[in-house]
């Protein structure tokens, strides 16, 4: 990344009041992230949204770069991550086009310039690969049961207890699982990974090549307290402690969240803890480790809840990217990063 942050250990300072972060959307195939409270700061631009409107936002180096706004979705539709990716009630939106009608249940994301979203529609288990709203890959599951809920990653469900990849049951016992998907190397036309974490009796995590699971992990040092949140081997457990892999990452944190980068082996998380808001070091999903220091956005309310993308936090209404506001009257956000750019998929009010 670019931009020059102030860097601050997540870990200092007293453990102070416990508290346990309720994360279990992403088990119930919502968004992870969801924000309450009041912020105080600089003005959004007039221009940034429109009230009453579904908008996708592009951000570059956390400034706004670009922002489309989709007239047809509903105002009452809610993000599910992804390009103009919108759930109205039972209506799924894909841009500015119903992608489909019937749908239940449904969660997504972005990477690069790809969309990955998975939904139930009528009792059919469903997951499509597509770009600003053009589907490249649509597939069914016959076999995953009606009931069952996507956890994020292109193919992956949940079912009471069971985990489905692909159409096939690949562990028991799962309490809540997590899931996101990510293009391989930019080059590899119809290639992608998924990356899937869950709960059994551990904290567990695979990795999927199209459809394959590979390189299943334990993290042995998460406590059976942990919640998983939005991304896969990230966990708050019931003390406010926040884990990736093995590794305790930070003290009296409220919410977290995160995103795969452009390489999606590694992930970037964002987290608020002992009141300040924070952008975690990059992680290399495999083994669980780091690759440099956790960034400091002492702007952001101690209030506020990370959608996703890279330091992009929504506090009460009030859509933050790193030090400033850059978007006012926000009821929902989820968004998703790579390298210095931002996607972020909202709903303002009227």
């Amino acid at each position: 990344m670019s931009d020059s942050y102030e860097a601050s250990s997540p870990d200092a300072g007293g453990r102070g009041l416990s508290r346990r972060s309720l994360l279990t959307a992403a088990a119930l195939g919502l968004p992870a992230a969801v924000a309450f409270g009041t912020a105080l700061g600089p003005a959004a631009p007039a221009s940034a949204t429109t009230a009453g409107s579904a908008q996708f936002i592009t951000l570059t180096n956390g400034a706004w770069s670009g922002v489309l706004t989709f007239s047809n979705v509903p105002p009452t539709a809610r993000p599910i991550g992804g390009y103009g990716l919108f759930l109205d009630g039972t209506t799924l939106w894909y841009g500015d086009t119903v992608h489909a009608t019937g749908v239940t249940s449904a969660r997504g994301n972005r990477n690069d310039v790809w969309d990955f979203f998975s939904y139930v529609q009528n009792g059919v288990a469903t997951s499509v690969r597509g770009s600003n709203g053009t589907v490249s890959d649509i597939k069914t599951w016959p076999q995953v049961p009606a009931t069952a809920v996507p956890v994020g990653a292109f193919g992956a469900f949940l079912d009471n207890g069971d985990l489905w990849y692909f159409g096939s049951i690949v562990a028991t016992g799962v309490t809540q699982a997590t899931g996101l998907s990510g293009a391989v190397g930019k080059a590899a036309p119809g290639a992608w990974t998924d990356w899937i974490g869950f709960f059994d009796n551990a904290a567990r995590t695979f990795k999927g090549v199209n459809g394959t699971p590979a390189q299943w992990k334990g993290w042995f040092n998460v406590p059976a307290s942990a919640q998983i949140t939005r991304m896969p081997g990230q966990w708050l457990d019931g003390n406010g402690d926040l884990w990736f892999g093995n590794l305790r990452r930070a003290y009296n944190v409220l919410s977290a969240s995160g995103t795969l980068t452009d390489d999606p082996n590694w992930a970037i998380g964002s987290y608020v803890a002992n009141g300040k808001a924070y952008k975690d070091a990059t992680s290399y999903m495999v083994r669980g480790d780091l690759a440099n220091n956790p960034a400091l956005f002492p702007s952001v309310p101690k209030t506020a809840r990370p959608i996703g993308a890279l330091g992009v936090f929504l506090d009460g209404t009030n859509l933050w990217s790193r030090r400033s506001i850059i978007a006012t009257n926000v009821v929902a956000a989820v968004g998703d990063s790579i390298l210095s750019t931002d996607h972020i998929s909202l709903v303002t009010s009227a």
